[in-house]
């Protein structure tokens, strides 16, 4: 899932270097993954892709769209078009080689991928509820974000949006994350556990 931190800040997280090796060995053992803005951003990264700064802070409801290859796929086929989905990210990533291209904002181009067909990428959070926003909306190093951003982002604003597309939002939540668990709960594991 997500987090404040960004990919290049190994040296003081250094988890980050960990869960992007737990990351390919995954991969490489062709098991399911699903990566959350940080996450996706931390996928992106294990394929091969750059991770740097958007140009835009995207904090809030941000229309999403699926790409031609996105609404072909079986996670998005529910978005209706463009949907308003919650936001907290300052990075963003380059497709990795072979990925699949699935949805943008229109400040960010890269919103969703696939990679093969067990491996998705996530820029927004479909698994923010209300009770969630309201909580990141005070955490304090969430809150020093804001405050640092001067009066361009409201989080006020931000509550208001919240009441209008939750009810939305949780359902693309449940259709996503339904599609993806059915999709993959059957399938075989590749990789030997350690007997004891």
């Amino acid at each position: 899932l997500g987090g404040p931190m960004s990919l290049s800040q190994t040296d003081r997280y250094p988890h980050l270097a960990v869960e992007i090796d737990a990351i390919r060995t995954a991969l490489d053992a062709s098991m399911p993954v699903l990566g959350i803005c940080l996450g996706a951003q931390l996928l992106a990264g294990a394929l091969g892709g750059r991770v740097f700064a958007n140009p835009v802070k995207e904090i809030g409801w941000y229309g999403v769209t699926p790409t031609p290859q996105g609404t072909a796929d079986p996670l998005f086929r529910c978005f209706a078009g463009t949907e308003m989905i919650f936001h907290w990210h300052s990075d963003t990533f380059s497709l990795p080689q072979g990925a699949v291209h699935l949805a943008a904002s229109a400040q960010c181009a890269n919103q969703a991928f696939r990679f093969s067909d067990y491996a998705y990428g996530l820029q927004f959070h479909l698994e923010a509820d209300q009770a969630l926003i309201e909580r990141w909306l005070q955490t304090p190093v969430h809150v020093r974000e804001l405050r640092a951003l001067g009066n361009t982002i409201d989080p006020l604003r931000i509550q208001a949006q919240t009441r209008r597309y939750i009810r939305r939002a949780q359902a693309l939540s449940g259709e996503v994350f339904g599609t993806f668990i059915r999709r993959f709960y059957r399938r075989k594991r590749r990789i030997a556990l350690p007997s004891r």
